[in-house]
């Protein structure tokens, strides 16, 4: 899975990205990305998790990541539109996975 993401703190139980790479949207430049706080109601608009855990015939496992809806986490979890995130560094769209696959763990053990 993706490595802990670099934040500066939670915001209303959500969490921040500081970006690698800052993006352009409508209200100007953005240097973070503010998550807010996971919702049953985003995980019943996406219907799915953004990734499925797949094991392999030798007993390991790995993540398929479903970029798309992942990019569609996002924009529901920060109100930024997904054809707004697509600027984002790969570096920037990976942290993003290790923030929304926290938030999904932290509501299941919650």
């Amino acid at each position: 899975m993706a490595a802990p993401a670099p934040t500066n703190g939670a915001v209303n139980g959500g969490r921040v990205l500081k970006l690698k790479k800052p993006i352009t949207v409508h209200g100007g430049t953005a240097h973070e990305l503010k998550f807010h706080q996971l919702t049953a109601g985003t995980l019943m608009r996406m219907q799915k998790l953004p990734y499925t855990i797949v094991g392999k015939e030798d007993g390991s496992r790995f993540a398929e990541v479903d970029f798309q809806l992942l990019g569609k986490y996002v924009s529901d979890l920060t109100g930024i539109e997904v054809g707004l995130l697509e600027q984002l560094a790969p570096s920037d769209f990976s942290a993003c996975l290790g923030i929304v696959q926290e938030m999904i763990e932290a509501a299941g053990n919650s």
